[in-house]
């Protein structure tokens, strides 16, 4: 999907400072939260796309890598849900970012 070099040039951070592991693992993760927010299955460009084509495929662009990196950067800032001075919730960012992209099937 995002490249860990672009992880980690959003986050602020050098290759020494944050594992690769960890990187992916928040990346794997804002992936399935978009696809399940949104009910699409994402894939990285036009050339990844099966045949045949699922109707809720959408192939990354500028703002759902956006939605990613905003998601990925607020989970390495708030490594848990709750800290002594406050809760953290997922930024509305994210979710601005993904309602454009829901899909709708057909009833």
């Amino acid at each position: 999907m995002l490249e860990l070099d672009e992880i980690r040039s959003q986050l602020n951070i050098e290759p020494e400072d944050t594992s690769d592991a960890l990187l992916t693992r928040y990346l794997r993760a804002a992936v399935r939260r978009f696809e399940y927010r949104t009910g699409r299955s994402l894939f990285k460009s036009q050339d990844d796309l099966p045949t045949p084509t699922p109707a809720n495929a959408l192939v990354l662009d500028a703002d759902v890598a956006l939605a990613l990196l905003l998601l990925i950067g607020h989970w390495n800032v708030n490594r848990e849900d709750v800290t002594d001075a406050q809760l953290a919730p997922i930024p509305h960012g994210f979710n601005d970012l993904a309602e454009p992209h829901r899909w709708w099937p057909d009833c």
